[in-house]
């Protein structure tokens, strides 16, 4: 059983802002993340991080990589992007986790 913490999922890290050049794995880099889970012989139990290899990522892609993953996308090419504006201070205390989630009074539509 392998279990994948998807950092954030989009077409492109953009929705995301500034965060998305830590957390975003590229629809393309999925397929090949759980083509590899899927292809992956006898893997035991595993927990892995779904990420692209972003230049800025905080999660670790080793434990992916030992079962074949190999990412081909980095956000950074969107950095420009991201970072105009306040950007680059809001990267100054990366996280995981999505605050947005927590602080929503229950029932609220989603805030992404």
């Amino acid at each position: 059983m392998i279990a994948v913490r998807i950092g954030s999922c989009f077409e492109t890290p953009l929705p995301l802002g500034p965060r998305g050049l830590l957390t975003w794995l590229s629809p393309d880099d999925g397929a090949r993340l759980f083509e590899a889970c899927l292809a992956a012989p006898s893997p035991g139990y595993r927990i892995i991080w779904g990420v692209s290899d972003n230049t800025r990522r905080i999660c670790s892609l080793v434990e992916a990589e030992a079962l074949g993953y190999k990412s081909l996308d980095d956000a950074e090419r969107f950095a420009d992007q991201l970072l105009a504006g306040d950007g680059a201070e809001q990267l100054r205390f990366p996280y995981l986790g999505g605050t947005a989630f927590c602080t929503a009074p229950l029932g609220a539509p989603n805030p992404m």
